[in-house]
């Protein structure tokens, strides 16, 4: 009996991102980036090596390696955007007085066709 499993047909690093093709269409992505934080809200864009081909079926998720530096009462969100089929934007949240650079993982899955 042969199943219909997806296999990775592609793998490789473009710029900050590791990623997977797999036969079925899906796109696997991760990296890791730097954000200087502030007080207030911010966006940066990260391209992607290859087009996400369907901007309505999508997940993603941020986060900041160093999380709670500052006071005891940090409040930090990051958010990810798909504003469009080449690029990825995170929109950090901050509530409070640090200021500085942090490293940020970022993990993306899409369709690549």
């Amino acid at each position: 009996m042969i199943l219909n499993t997806p296999l990775i047909i592609e793998s490789g690093i473009s710029g900050i991102w590791t990623y997977r093709k797999w036969s079925d269409g899906t796109a696997e992505l991760w990296g890791l980036t730097t954000i200087t934080s502030e007080s207030g809200q911010h966006y940066y864009d990260l391209n992607l090596p290859f087009p996400i081909v369907d901007l309505s079926q999508w997940f993603g998720v941020a986060g900041l390696e160093d999380y709670g530096r500052g006071s005891s009462n940090n409040t930090t969100e990051v958010g990810v955007r798909l504003p469009s089929s080449n690029t990825i934007r995170l929109h950090e949240i901050k509530e409070n007085n640090y200021s500085g650079t942090q490293p940020c993982r970022v993990y993306f899955k899409g369709f690549w066709k």
